[in-house]
């Protein structure tokens, strides 16, 4: 990960597998009832942050003459205007602890924030919306948290920990948590992290959200941690309905695959180019 950071000469290490792809003709039905869930949702998608500035990216190094950085940028794509964001090493800080970037990385052509770690001192990152200038926004038309991803790497766990908090006016605080699988896809294929909203623990009013704060990494203190994050958001969860659409046509996915095995040496010549096909 970081592809652009190791290019500068960062010692973060990359951890990649080979992904293997398979093309199945009858799995199309499930895209088709994933779009169409997406499509009639009734509810609202609110962007928070998208990553595309500042064009070019900040770049950051901590260190042990700098363990800690913080960053007030005013920039487009955000929810509020202005992204206010932290990082911090956990203990002795050493040369490389931690390199990391935030909005457009020009070698890649890719909006994230990247972070990338070194060594055995943990980094924990903050990224907050509504700092200064309270949000004053309203998540009743959304009911989960995403978080969209390039890649995830924390090693030696199974996953990043991540924990939500949001603000309201008269001291309303509430937080939800989650763990980012370990996952890194190659560029630009990303992966979704969804939180509900029924995760949150507290009395923050959602009709009425002063701050929004992201922080990474800030449980475990995993040693070795490798993310970028495409952007952040507030959406709408598929419905019952939809959700068990796609459950149906996910298991009808499952029985053309064991159908198709079944028919072993009298497959049609049109399934042995598409498997071949797929195979390229």
């Amino acid at each position: 990960m970081l592809r652009s950071l190791i290019s500068i000469g960062s010692r973060c290490t990359l951890r990649r597998g080979k992904l293997v792809a398979s093309l199945v003709v009858g799995c199309a039905a499930v895209s088709v009832v994933a779009a169409v869930s997406a499509a009639s949702a009734t509810t609202t998608s609110i962007s928070i942050d998208d990553f595309s500035q500042p064009n070019a990216a900040t770049l950051f190094i901590l260190d042990a003459g700098n363990p800690t950085r913080q960053f007030n940028q005013t920039v487009g794509g955000v929810i509020g205007g202005v992204r206010n964001s932290s990082f911090s090493v956990i203990g002795s800080a050493t040369p490389n602890s931690a390199i990391g970037m935030l909005g457009h990385d020009t070698s890649y052509n890719i909006d994230a924030f990247q972070l990338g770690t070194n060594g055995t001192s943990p980094t924990v990152s903050t990224l907050t919306y509504g700092a200064t200038t309270p949000l004053g926004v309203n998540l009743t038309g959304s009911n989960s948290f995403l978080l969209t991803f390039f890649s995830s790497d924390a090693q030696p766990t199974t996953g990043l920990d991540v924990a939500i908090t949001i603000t309201s006016p008269g001291g309303g605080s509430s937080t939800a948590t989650t763990i980012v699988p370990n996952h890194v896809p190659n560029l630009p294929a990303t992966f979704d992290v969804l939180v509900p909203f029924s995760q949150l623990s507290g009395n923050a009013a959602l009709n009425n959200v002063s701050s929004i704060t992201y922080a990474f990494n800030g449980a475990n203190h995993t040693p070795n941690i490798d993310f970028e994050l495409h952007s952040l958001s507030v959406v709408p969860e598929p419905s019952s309905a939809v959700l068990i659409g796609i459950a149906a046509a996910a298991w009808g996915c499952a029985a053309f695959r064991l159908r198709r095995r079944r028919a072993g040496p009298n497959r049609s010549r049109e399934t042995v180019e598409l498997e071949r096909a797929a195979a390229e």
